[in-house]
């Protein structure tokens, strides 16, 4: 029997004891049945099509599988939410990160949003923005040429008191969000660009409309569930401003370090940040 034969069945049967493991669990018991399985099914696609995603942890697995339970998000092609490995230490970890269409999902659920338009702008495109006291959004997509050059993107939050929330964000604001992801900031420190699994290098348009919708939903009526979707999101996806300076300070060190001819590793830890600042005070 070939090591392939061998290794089969425990995968599955690993996969059987993690099946009813989550669906046993209180939070699967207190979601409707119809879409613990859709997320269980999500999960098992998602790991088909990208081997990282049964070598994460345990646990890990199961609290992203939770998360998408709390939300009543479905992973995979919904474009509700998506499960994708993160490196923590040289350990795979999954996390349960929410799509745009994720966040209007539950927007929807808070009974104070009428509807959402999102919508990402393309250099040939025709759209108009104006803020004051009317501010309005005209946009005609160019349905003739390749969508190949997004300028901004924009998400209109209409309330149903009559209220209307409207927000802008160019391209230069998204990609300051966009780099300071664990992400992006990762590849571009080791790989010298973006990671081409990136889900911003695969879906820059839909992760732009995300970006945008969230700046615009801290303006409307506060949800504790989508507040806290919100800061699951954050968690998961961008750097913190320690983690961000940390970083900074290191690429610093490293671009002086090398015009004199020594390397030094990357990256910083925040001990080490704490020691370089009093060497330097």
């Amino acid at each position: 029997m070939s090591d392939n034969q061998e290794k089969a069945p425990n995968i599955k049967e690993s996969l059987a004891k993690l099946e009813q493991e989550f669906k046993e669990s209180q939070i699967a018991k207190e979601t409707p049945q119809e879409i613990v399985n859709k997320i269980w099914a999500g999960f098992l696609l998602t790991g088909l099509k990208n081997k990282d995603v049964f070598k994460c942890t345990k646990l890990s697995i199961i609290e992203a599988l939770f998360a998408c339970c709390q939300f009543e998000l479905i992973p995979n092609k919904t474009g509700q939410c998506c499960l994708l490995p993160y490196k923590n230490k040289d350990i795979l970890e999954l996390q349960m990160q929410p799509e745009y269409k994720g966040l209007i999902e539950v927007s929807y659920k808070t009974g104070v949003i009428e509807s959402i338009n999102c919508g990402a702008v393309d250099a040939l495109d025709v759209f108009e923005f104006e803020e004051g006291s009317t501010p309005y959004i005209k946009h005609r997509r160019n349905l003739l040429e390749d969508r190949k050059n997004t300028i901004a993107a924009y998400a209109v939050v209409n309330l149903r008191n009559g209220g209307q929330i409207i927000q802008v964000m160019t391209k230069k604001e998204i990609d300051a969000i966009m780099n300071r992801t664990k992400q992006v900031a990762a590849a571009k420190k080791y790989n010298n660009g973006i990671d081409q699994s990136s889900i911003w290098f695969n879906h820059y348009d839909e992760q732009a409309k995300k970006t945008v919708l969230k700046r615009a939903l801290k303006l409307a009526p506060k949800s504790q569930k989508l507040s806290l979707l919100i800061s699951h999101d954050n968690s998961i996806e961008v750097e913190s401003v320690e983690e961000s300076k940390a970083n900074e300070l290191a690429t610093m060190l490293q671009l002086e370090n090398q015009m004199q001819g020594v390397e030094i590793e990357m990256p910083i830890r925040q001990s080490e940040l704490v020691e370089v600042e009093d060497a330097n005070n």
